[in-house]
Order: structure tokens, then C-alpha cells, then sequence
């Protein structure tokens, strides 16, 4: 069974009880986005399908990690990325029946590994 993902909280309160101790600030963000970077890619899904097919075969799914797909974004958006890979986290809210309705997206730019 996979871990699951730590959430933001999770991670703030281990910074905060001093559990990541580093010797600055700088070095505790490092360790921070490499570990984040991490989690990112031992959930990331690069099927390729799209996120309606991709929610619709799996009924018991409400979020999703994946690499942006080709053109996804505007190059706007990307250049905030200065060259790192984008990683998308889309959730969706589900009907009555089960089927995906809503859908929302943001897009993260890790740094330290690749996702």
C-alpha cells in the first residue's frame, strides 16, 4: 500500500516543531521542495488520458496529479515555472449518480527533482 501524501498542515507542523532543523532558512526550504518534489512524483500519473476519462473510469477518484499536458496552459503562465517542470493537481466534485461535474486545476512548478 502507498503512503499517502502528507498535507500542507503536516509538513508546516513539522517545520514548526523543528523536526526539519537545517543550518538556514534557505537550506529547510531546499529540503522542503525536495521533499515535496518527492511526493509529487511517487503520485504523479502521466497516462496521458484526460482528466474527464480519467475521473470517469475511476468512480472512487476526486484528485489527480499529473505532468501539464502539451499546450495546457498559456506560455504566460509557464514562464512563472523558469523552466521547471509543471505538475497539475486537479480535483473534481462528483452528482448524485457519481459522475464527475466539477472540475478544478492548479498548476505547481517543484523545484528539486522532477515529477
Amino acid at each position: 500500500m502507498a503512503a499517502r501524501p502528507r498535507s500542507r498542515d503536516e509538513l508546516n507542523k513539522t517545520q514548526k516543531s523543528g523536526a526539519t532543523v537545517g543550518t538556514a532558512s534557505s537550506d529547510n526550504k531546499q529540503r522542503r521542495n525536495v521533499f515535496i518534489a518527492e511526493e509529487i512524483s511517487r503520485y504523479n500519473d502521466d497516462s496521458g488520458e484526460s482528466d474527464l476519462a480519467y475521473f470517469r473510469a475511476r468512480p472512487e477518484a476526486r484528485t489527480r496529479i499529473r505532468s501539464a499536458f502539451p499546450n495546457e496552459f498559456p506560455r504566460k503562465i509557464m514562464k512563472q515555472g523558469r523552466g521547471r517542470q509543471a505538475v497539475v493537481i486537479v480535483a473534481v466534485e462528483r452528482n448524485s449518480p457519481g459522475e464527475p461535474t466539477t472540475r478544478a486545476r492548479g498548476v505547481l512548478f517543484p523545484e528539486g527533482g522532477t515529477a
